[in-house]
């Protein structure tokens, strides 16, 4: 008789209901509680080259595209755009010049979520309800001139802060900045908008 309670007390304590609630109970934690991860465990970081504004003249469609290196370039449809940007390119596009500031903020005024993510310092590391991560950031030697060039920081569209003529360019590892990891330029943790990159901090503390 007393067996049999207590086997009917685990199954009412391990009831569908209950074993839902604890896994609940888990998932959040596990969303909660940040797990260190780095570069080296298999994550991809898209480092960025450049921008641009493209004009499809057959679908009379616009898109902010992004040229990364190693990797196929990315479009993202954009609003009207004004045609005095844009000039002959390739076929039936148009394009704008590379890293026209116009562009990113036109962007970032119709979608300023979706340009920060590009720029590293929106949902690019898992966080509390960051489950799906856009992936880490960094930024090519090459695009770094480009925008020192320009006198352009990136915080004006919601990107780390990147003073103009600070980059210890000799320095950079492997020739990009790490945007989306601590000092060691490998455990991912997000930048935020206007936040100088953690590894620029430690390149200008060291030079």
């Amino acid at each position: 008789m007393e067996n049999r309670d207590v086997k009917s007390s685990a199954k009412r304590t391990f009831s569908f209901p209950v074993m839902i609630a604890i896994a609940a109970v888990l998932f959040l934690a596990g969303m909660t509680i940040h797990v260190p991860t780095a570069l080296g465990q298999g994550i991809t970081e898209n480092a960025i080259i450049s921008w641009q504004g493209v004009y499809e003249q057959q679908s009379q469609e616009y898109f902010l595209q992004v040229d990364y290196q190693g990797a196929p370039v990315d479009s993202y449809p954009m609003g009207t755009m004004p045609q005095a940007w844009f000039h002959p390119a390739q076929g039936d596009r148009l394009t704008t010049k590379i890293d026209d500031p116009r562009v990113m903020m036109f962007a970032y005024r119709a979608n300023p979520g979706l340009v920060k993510t590009l720029l590293g310092t929106h949902d690019n590391v898992s966080a509390f309800f960051v489950v799906f991560p856009a992936g880490p950031v960094s930024y090519t030697d090459r695009f770094l001139h480009a925008l020192s060039a320009q006198g352009i920081n990136p915080d004006r569209f919601g990107g780390p802060d990147i003073p103009v003529g600070v980059v210890p360019y000799s320095h950079l590892t492997g020739g990009v900045l790490h945007i989306d990891t601590e000092v060691n330029d490998n455990t991912l943790t997000q930048c935020k908008p206007g936040a100088m990159p953690l590894e620029l901090q430690a390149l200008l503390a060291q030079h």
